[in-house]
């Protein structure tokens, strides 16, 4: 998990707004198996995890190659 909400986080979290860092940074106080379960759409996440920052991080595609992160 932490492979790819680092990779989210360093494709999106210079586009954030503040709500939508806010959203997640909650999401992070979450357990592993329970994000898993939501971003793979096995268990829906309770309301305040249901938003549009969690399609955002369904449609993420993990980047291997750090070239393809954004620099900062």
């Amino acid at each position: 998990m932490d492979l790819l909400l680092g990779s989210f986080a360093d494709q999106n979290v210079l586009e954030f707004s503040d709500k939508e860092l806010d959203e997640y940074e909650a999401l992070l106080q979450h357990n592993d198996p329970d994000l898993y379960g939501w971003i793979t759409q096995e268990t829906p996440p309770p309301s305040p995890a249901d938003s549009p920052l969690m399609e955002k991080l369904r449609s993420h595609r993990y980047q291997t190659d750090p070239k393809d992160r954004i620099s900062r």
